[in-house]
């Protein structure tokens, strides 16, 4: 403030010979010159110090204010004195100060000066006008003879309305009615700072859709004559559209923040604020699992995702806390990465109580894996193979050991990609489906290590089986003699009996099988539901071992059958006995001939015996029945293992609800884990020297890496 008031001041002409520190030099005033020494505004306080008696006498003298804080002088006097002009007497007249508020009289210099231009003039000079000899400012005016005149003309001037606009700006400043212009200056700052944050919020906004939608952000040609410079840029224009005040940065050549760095930048600061949101939950939740995985992408980078799983306001938790391209992928590598990741988050190792990786050697290996080089620094995280991982390995192990179920899923990728791969036959494939209220289906290709695809794709080619065999029979006619050859080979495939049994077969497997694949895949389940489910699996299974099961599905393919034209009569011999091409006769040893046999020796004729199909039919439906309940017997003994290390399913619920600590800590422990498995602390948390008495029971070639399973269980 007191810089901004020292503006509405002019210089003193009489400072250089007044001296602060002297009180007692005296000040030469001019009597034509009325100014006023800026310093007697304080500079601290930004209020005018108290007039000196040097000051007073001053003011008194020469009868005009000191400053714009004080009113005009105007004295009222009976006589103001006289001056002849010729042979007639003039004064100043008082009714004037009526006319003109802004005009002051100076009683020792019998002349009238302008309030306004004194105070706000500063050194500000006309053409033709010198400093010091100003009318109305410097000198008095007394020319009494056409005062009215000129008067008049002083206010019609532009100095004087410039002047007057200022003092009036100069008191609605001090009654705090406006503002000055350092103080607009300020506010036009502050509104610039206001609409850059709402502009970058926009981009923020932006930033977020974009990735919870799972959308690139770059273009491949991101310059302004480009017809699409990527969802980042077209979106900011879409939104410059709709609202231009707000987006109108967007517009500039520079200071726009839609470079590719700065796109960088918002999804870092988005993502630290939401791994600092998850740090925060777990930090509550008190315990926590880490879960890892790694994958290539599609450009071949190795990319590993790192998830937490905890229990949050009574409800189970699992949150990513990022992908990250790995360089290296050995077990030291990959612990490492690990361990400071969840560390950078300012979580505590000593809080976590599980880890879950997949089987791979370099994740789970016993003695230099990364299961076994976080337990290292965090004792208490016990390893566990996820379960539907191992689910997949036990049904693709299963499924790949029997030699006509292997070739059906060979025959369906192939389908798969000779009709999705050439747009010619995908568009026979969808114009063979368009009938009223049929849906248009899209074969599903096969994954591996995934079976959920196995049973969408086996159950899609079933529900459009007939549009397949339409599609092979067009192809088999078209000029390209090498699709019309491999058309001609999977038209033979699929209309055979046995394709077709075998492809019920898998069907109704997968389908009691792939709700306990989704299921152990859930967020939320806890492994006393993951028991339940796995049982629930086995005996589902072992009802569809029964000949009545059998007699339905071998019917429905032989109505399948006859529905695509597969020649039954011929190829299959579906009624008739099937007579099987004999091995060498087998003749009994010549050493028994002289002895009386009372028991069978394993030797017989196979000519005597004859095969029907259904008998071949039912052999393969049994053997893959029974190989699969056996997989789903081994899998459900490994996780009752891993149960039992943590005590009672029902406990473990309890604990994954993280709402019954002291209750598990004080339930009875199942007798095959003894006293020692005493699996809660005091204070709640897990005895892991428990865990490991419990588990050394268990011989090492059988317990493998189990040493626990409670990823799926907090």
């Amino acid at each position: 403030m007191q810089r901004r008031l020292a503006s509405f001041f002019k210089p003193t002409d009489s400072d250089a010979g007044t001296s602060r520190d002297n009180p007692s030099a005296t000040e030469v005033l001019p009597t034509n010159e009325q100014t006023l020494d800026v310093r007697h505004i304080s500079e601290e306080t930004n209020l005018r110090e108290p007039q000196t008696e040097e000051m007073a006498s001053r003011t008194i003298s020469t009868n005009l204010s000191v400053n714009p804080y004080d009113n005009p002088c105007q004295p009222v006097l009976t006589d103001y004195p006289a001056t002849t002009i010729g042979n007639r007497t003039r004064k100043f007249n008082s009714s004037y100060f009526l006319a003109y508020p802004w005009l002051e009289y100076s009683k020792e210099q019998d002349s009238v000066f302008c309030f306004n231009c004194r105070h706000f003039s500063g050194s500000s000079l006309r053409s033709g006008e010198r400093y010091g000899a100003r009318a109305f400012i410097d000198v008095g005016f007394r020319k009494w003879k056409n005062i009215s005149e000129l008067i008049r003309q002083h206010e019609n001037s532009d100095r004087h309305k410039a002047y007057t606009i200022s003092l009036i700006q100069f008191k609605a400043i001090e009654t705090e009615a406006a503002e000055s212009v350092a103080s607009c200056l300020s506010k036009e700052r502050e509104k610039e700072i206001l609409e850059n944050r709402q502009y970058v919020k926009a981009l923020l906004k932006t930033t977020a859709l974009l990735g919870r939608q799972g959308l690139a952000f770059r273009g491949h040609d991101e310059g302004e004559s480009s017809a699409n410079q990527g969802n980042f840029v077209e979106t900011v224009h879409l939104l410059t559209e709709i609202n231009p005040d707000l987006m109108k940065n967007s517009r500039k050549a520079y200071g726009h923040y839609m470079s590719h760095e700065y796109q960088n930048d918002y999804i870092e600061v988005i993502g630290n604020e939401i791994k600092s949101s998850i740090a925060k939950e777990v930090r509550e939740a008190k315990y926590f699992a880490v879960l890892a995985d790694e994958t290539k992408d599609l450009s071949k980078k190795e990319q590993l995702a790192i998830l937490v799983r905890y229990v949050h306001d009574l409800k189970i938790k699992e949150r990513a806390i990022g992908g990250y391209h790995m360089r290296k992928v050995d077990a030291e590598s990959l612990a490492d990465f690990i361990y400071n990741e969840i560390k950078g988050i300012v979580l505590d190792w000593s809080k976590c109580v599980g880890q879950c990786y997949d089987g791979a050697s370099v994740m789970s290996g016993h003695f230099s894996g990364v299961q076994a080089r976080l337990r290292e620094k965090a004792p208490q995280a016990v390893y566990t193979h996820c379960h539907s991982h191992r689910l997949n390995l036990v049904i693709g192990d299963c499924m790949q050991k029997i030699q006509r179920i292997s070739s059906v899923f060979s025959v369906l990728q192939t389908v798969y990609s000779f009709v999705s791969n050439s747009n010619t036959r995908y568009q026979l494939f969808v114009e063979a489906q368009k009938t009223p209220n049929v849906p248009v289906l899209t074969l599903e290709r096969t994954v591996v290590t995934r079976w959920s695809y196995w049973y969408r794709s086996v159950a899609k080619i079933l529900v459009r089986y007939d549009c397949i065999l339409a599609v092979l029979s067009v192809v088999q006619e078209s000029s390209d003699r090498v699709a019309a050859a491999e058309a001609t080979g999977l038209k033979n495939q699929l209309e055979s009996f046995p394709f077709i049994f075998s492809l019920h077969v898998i069907h109704e497997v997968l389908a009691v099988i792939n709700p306990l694949s989704e299921q152990l895949q859930a967020a939320d389940l806890v492994i006393s539901e993951a028991c339940t489910l796995i049982s629930a699996t086995k005996n589902e299974l072992r009802k569809m071992r029964d000949d009545e099961y059998f007699r339905v599905q071998y019917g429905k393919s032989k109505e399948m059958a006859i529905n695509v034209g597969a020649d039954l009569s011929e190829t299959c011999a579906l009624s008739s006995a099937i007579p099987v091409k004999s091995k060498r006769v087998q003749k009994i040893s010549g050493r028994l001939r002289d002895y009386l046999t009372t028991t069978t020796i394993g030797k017989h004729n196979i000519d005597s015996e004859s095969t029907t199909t259904e008998d071949k039919m039912r052999t393969e439906f049994y053997e893959v029945l029974d190989r699969v309940i056996n997989e789903i017997i081994g899998f459900e003994l490994l996780v009752q293992i891993e149960s039992m290390t943590i005590g009672r399913c029902k406990e473990v619920e309890s604990l994954a609800a993280a709402t019954a600590f002291q209750e598990a800590k004080d339930a009875p422990q199942p007798s095959s884990c003894g006293s020692s498995a005493n699996l809660l602390y005091e204070d709640g948390a897990l005895n892991c020297g428990s865990l490991k008495d419990s588990f050394a029971a268990i011989p090492l070639k059988k317990r493998g890496n189990l040493n626990g399973g409670i990823s799926n269980t907090l």
